[in-house]
Parts: C-alpha cells; structure tokens; sequence
C-alpha cells in the first residue's frame, strides 16, 4: 500500500506534467498549427470558386452609335501612372471612392431585371396613372404596348406611355410654351420638389433615386428668327444663372449598385430626366419629363468573371468601345481615371451589366463591356 509521502509525490508528478502538457498543447493549438496552416496555404492557395454564370451567356450592350476616335493615341496618367491590377476572388480592398479603385475584381455580380408582362389591367393602370397628371380620356394605340394621350386643355401637350414598362415621354409644343411664359422658372429646389411630386402622382417615383447625384440645368427659349434656329422654330439653349433662364432640367440618378455606380448612355439628359418651368398649374409645371427605368430583380443574381484593365484598355486603342458625346477629339488623350460601373440603357436588354469607364483630359469619356468575351453573345 502507497503511503501518503507517496501518494502526494504522484500527485505533484501528475500535476506537473499536465501543466507542462496543456502549455505545450496551447503552444502547438495558437503558434505552431497556425503558422504551419498559413505556410502551407502560402504554398498552396485554395483556389476560389469558379464564378456562378448562372444565367449562361449573357447579351452584349447596345450601345449607341457614337464617334470612333480613330488615330487617337491613348496613353495613362492615373495618380498611379498604371492601369488597377487585378485582385482575386474576396481579397479585394473596397476603395471609398469607387472611381479610383486600388484593384480590379476578377469577377462581378449580374441582376437580372424584373421580368414585366402584360396583363389585362395593364392599360387600365396606365390610364389612372395619366389621368392623375392631367391626360383624361381614352390613350391612342401606336403600337400593341405604346399608348398615346393629348392633354383636353393645352395644345401641343403629350405623353407616349408603355403599358408594360411604364416608360414614358411627355413632350409640349414650344412655339404655345413660349407665348406663355411666366418669367423666371421656380427655384432649384422647388422644380426638384416638381419633378419628385410629378412622379409621385403618377406613382413611378423609384425607391433607389440617390438625391445626392440629383443634377440641374438652366435653358431658356429662343425666338423663331433667332440665329441659333432654323426659321420659324424655337430651341432651348443653355442659360447661365436662374435669371436668365426660363426652364430648369431636373435629372435624377439611381443608388450604386453592389457600390458601383449606374451609368447612363449619355450625359445628359438622364433616364429620368424633367424639364420644369413657372406654371398656374403644378401639373403643367413639367413642360418635358422622360422616364426609362428597370426595376431590379433581388431574387437571383450570378457571378461572371471580367476583363483585366489592361484588357479593356487595349479594346480601348482598337477602337472597341462607346465614347460619350461631348467627348473632345484629339490625336492623344491621356487616361486618368478607370473604373468599373454598371450600365443601364433605354434598350432591352434584361440585366444590369458591368462595363469599364475610361474617364480622360478634355471631358473624355469611354466605355468597354466589362464580361469576357467568352459569355458574350
């Protein structure tokens, strides 16, 4: 039988061991398995999952037919003096500012937008919807889902309204506009208020404006005779202060997407775009208003991989991309911002697609389809 002298020298032993044993475990559990665990990853990285492409290959943008810029030299003048490298799948660093981005992602996300069908409230809806800003009456079919109204009380007055996807263009006479005119057009603030209260009322007012990029542009109309127009026609030109104007072009801009921003085909106007102006009426305040908006589909998305920058830069020097009106001619630019966005045009195409813009000296601006090729139609 142990005697207690050595149960007590067991004791020590084993209490000795087990913390010599729980040090070496912590030691091998937050220092050796780690590091050993990020040596081995370093020597053989996982590779990242293939993009989803789950909508398989997608339909190249139309883009609008604009200037080729032939026999430009393109050169690069980011603050970096390089193109963004290209950063894998969940290792890249979100810039603050997504016009200056520190990489590329290799892939980007694709939304469909949401499928619009007709159904058979569909001109009834767009009745009400007219009717609420002043278009009573039975809409005139142009084609199966175009539908056109005159206003009953002021000549001239008209909007072409889709059915289906509520597009809308209203238009008004300018030779009865301008036998009318009220002085000066409201304040910058009051004719956004308009424009907002006039989407409100026929209630297509998006949920995803970004009332931070809200822009305006002072017009005023000129005489027939004037030099800048053809005879017997009035044209709105820009103006300089409120004063001197008579309209105020109200363009409203969508929240980023996946924190890039949506980009339009042109400048100016925007797909939301109104044209404001002093009136006895708030509903007859809006002398133009045009409205192209794709609502996007949360429910599904996909992943698709993307060009290099430097990729895009070189369809760039081939001449394979959009270039913007108001783009200035020349035998050399120099590039000083690239960046992604995503791009919503007046077509038909059903998703939000990526594109690469190329921003330059002297308003330059471009786009390239951001997809490679490969999932391209």
């Amino acid at each position: 039988m142990a005697t207690l002298a050595q149960a007590t020298q067991a004791t020590r032993s084993l209490l000795k061991w087990g913390g010599v044993a729980i040090v070496v475990f912590i030691i091998l559990r937050y220092l050796i398995f780690p590091i050993g665990f990020a040596m081995y990853r370093n020597l053989f990285p996982k590779k990242p999952p293939v993009p989803t492409t789950t909508f398989g290959k997608l339909p190249r943008i139309p883009f609008p037919s604009g200037d080729k810029f032939t026999n430009t030299i393109y050169t690069i003048n980011t603050t970096t003096g390089t193109l963004p490298p290209t950063c894998l799948y969940n290792t890249c660093t979100k810039p603050q500012d997504p016009t200056n981005p520190l990489a590329i992602p290799d892939r980007l996300t694709v939304h469909p937008i949401t499928k619009q069908t007709a159904i058979f409230s569909s001109y009834a809806s767009a009745k009400q919807k007219v009717s609420d800003v002043g278009f009573t009456g039975e809409g005139k079919a142009l084609t199966e889902t175009m539908y056109l109204w005159q206003h009953p009380k002021v000549p001239g007055r008209q909007i072409v309204f889709d059915i289906i996807t509520q597009k809308f263009d209203l238009t008004s006479d300018m030779a009865s506009i301008g036998a009318d005119l009220m002085g000066s057009p409201p304040s910058v603030d009051t004719s956004i208020d308009l424009a907002t209260s006039f989407l409100s009322n026929i209630n297509l007012l998006p949920k995803d404006i970004d009332e931070t990029k809200t822009q305006t542009l002072f017009f005023k109309l000129t005489a027939p005779g004037d030099s800048a127009n053809p005879p017997g026609a009035n044209s709105l030109i820009p103006a300089t202060s409120l004063s001197d104007s008579s309209f105020i072009q109200v363009d409203f801009h969508r929240k980023p997407l996946e924190d890039l921003p949506i980009l339009n085909p042109y400048p100016q106007p925007s797909l939301l775009s109104f044209l404001v102006r002093t009136a006895p009426e708030k509903k007859l305040a809006i002398v133009e208003g045009h409205f192209s908006y794709k609502p996007l589909d949360k429910t599904t998305s996909a992943t698709y991989p993307i060009k290099t920058a430097q990729q895009a830069f070189t369809e760039l020097q081939e001449g394979k991309a959009y270039i913007l009106p108001g783009s200035t001619k020349s035998s050399r630019i120099a590039i000083q911002k690239v960046y992604l966005a995503y791009y919503e045009g007046s077509d038909s195409v059903r998703y939000f697609l990526p594109i690469f813009v190329f921003e330059g000296e002297n308003s330059f601006v471009a786009y390239v389809e951001a997809i490679q090729d490969q999932w391209l139609e």
